[in-house]
């Protein structure tokens, strides 16, 4: 108890200042994919520990790149094609749409 109230002290002392209603920076995006990928691979490995981690990180990319391959129609494509013509490749302007 006494070490979990002097970390609870400690950190009373150090202010962080919350960004509040603005994107998240390229650097902030990083550090959010890295730390999702490294949380998903210990949680892999966890629920499957007779597996080598070399099979998991193979058998996960396969499966991830399965489920990638959505099926587009013909007329969400016809529309992609049609805002990038118009717009360059302003993506993050589409998908805001």
């Amino acid at each position: 108890y006494a070490e979990a109230k002097q970390s609870n002290e400690e950190d009373e002392d150090e202010q962080v200042d919350v960004v509040r209603g603005k994107w998240f920076t390229k650097e902030e995006d990083k550090l959010i994919k890295r730390s999702v990928i490294e949380w998903i691979k210990m949680v892999i490995a966890i629920a499957l520990p007779w597996r080598p981690y070399s099979r998991l990180y193979y058998c996960t990319r396969t499966l991830l790149e399965e489920v990638s391959k959505g099926v587009w129609s013909k007329d969400d494509l016809e529309l992609v094609v049609e805002y990038q013509n118009k717009h360059g490749n302003d993506w993050r302007t589409l998908t805001d749409t």
